[in-house]
């Protein structure tokens, strides 16, 4: 099982936590949401990605996080190096894919 954090533009209510698979809603300093906790495989991702697709919400990033600590972090607090980001081009959108160290 792996942990995850999805970050979307805007602000999310805390009651759309179940509805994201019991993922914890919190926000950046931007005041965007960041959906995060643990997933038990890639199809589970995609599915939450699926529901973020489906709210029409603007996907800011998809972080894999190394283990739960990381996890628990702040979102804004992570540092961003030029080498922990890759940048994935998509017609009319600009999807920023992060590893998590």
């Amino acid at each position: 099982m792996n942990w995850y954090e999805i970050c979307v533009q805007g602000r999310l209510d805390q009651r759309w936590s179940e509805w994201f698979e019991g993922l914890a809603i919190t926000y950046d300093s931007d005041e965007n949401t960041v959906l995060r906790g643990p997933l038990v495989d890639e199809a589970a991702l995609h599915g939450v990605l699926i529901k973020v697709r489906d709210l029409a919400l603007p996907l800011l990033a998809v972080n894999r996080v190394a283990n739960r600590r990381a996890g628990l972090e702040s979102h804004a607090a992570k540092p961003e190096t030029g080498d922990s980001v890759e940048q994935t081009e998509r017609p009319g959108k600009n999807y920023r894919l992060c590893s998590c160290k």
